[in-house]
C-alpha cells in the first residue's frame, strides 16, 4: 500500500496521518463551542445567536444559488 493511500484527503496531500481529527478532539471542540454558546446566552441573551442565525439563513440561500 502507498503511504498516501492510508492519509486523508486527497492522498495525503493536505491531512497527514498525524493531523487525524479523534473522537476526544471532537469531544473537546463541542463542549467549548457549547460552552461559549450558553455563556452568551447568559451574559447577553438570544440577540446574539438570532442575528446569526438570520445571517446563517442568508448564506445558505446565497449558497443555493450557485447549485
Amino acid at each position: 500500500m502507498r503511504q498516501g493511500a492510508r492519509s486523508g484527503y486527497l492522498g495525503g496531500r493536505f491531512c497527514r496521518s498525524r493531523d487525524i481529527m479523534t473522537n476526544q478532539i471532537s469531544i473537546w471542540l463541542g463542549v467549548i463551542l457549547l460552552g461559549t454558546v450558553m455563556l452568551d446566552f447568559a451574559m447577553f441573551g438570544t440577540e446574539h445567536m438570532l442575528f446569526l442565525g438570520k445571517k446563517l439563513f442568508e448564506l445558505l440561500e446565497w449558497l443555493a444559488f450557485w447549485r
